[in-house]
């Protein structure tokens, strides 16, 4: 018996002619683990991906270049929303992240998704007002900020301050 022939994916197509012309919310769809109703961008960018492929690179200030894996990702990220769920934050809640591009940063930034929070990224260099008027405005429930900065978050009144961490 000859093998059923395969549906192309969008994957498949290698010219923006052809993916325009073979394009369709329901092909698009077919790309996720997730669907309408249950989609969760934590998995689909990070747990669904092979876990010693690097997802992000870094390049530092200083010079140094820094691979970030899928895998430590996904496990970090994963800490992150148990973290938040231990401390009552629940879907839809705020959770401020007031830190450089980092490893603490993508997995707040994907842990808080995983939960179903809403990350808010903040600008590191904010002082005392500007960063108050910005918690004002988004009403977090927790503000993940770096050891350098952690002062000026402590010294705004709001969310429960968190240092993170490697």
């Amino acid at each position: 018996m000859p093998p059923t022939p395969r549906t192309p994916s969008l994957l498949d197509y290698t010219s923006y002619a052809d993916a325009q012309r073979h394009f369709s919310s329901a092909k698009l769809w077919e790309l996720f683990d997730g669907d309408r109703d249950r989609l969760n961008i934590g998995h689909e960018c990070l747990d669904r991906h092979a876990a010693d492929r690097v997802a992000v690179r870094l390049a530092h200030a200083d010079g140094r270049d820094e691979a970030l894996g899928f895998g430590e990702l996904a496990q970090g990220s994963s800490r992150f929303a148990h973290f938040l769920a231990a401390r009552g934050i629940a879907a839809g809640d705020r959770v401020a992240l007031m830190l450089e591009p980092s490893f603490a940063f993508y997995a707040g930034l994907f842990g808080a998704a995983k939960l179903g929070a809403i990350a808010v990224p903040l600008f590191t260099l904010f002082g005392p007002d500007g960063l108050r008027l910005r918690l004002g405005d988004c009403a977090p429930r927790v503000l993940l900020t770096a050891p350098e900065t952690a002062a000026v978050a402590a010294a705004v009144d709001g969310p429960d301050v968190n240092v993170g961490d490697e």
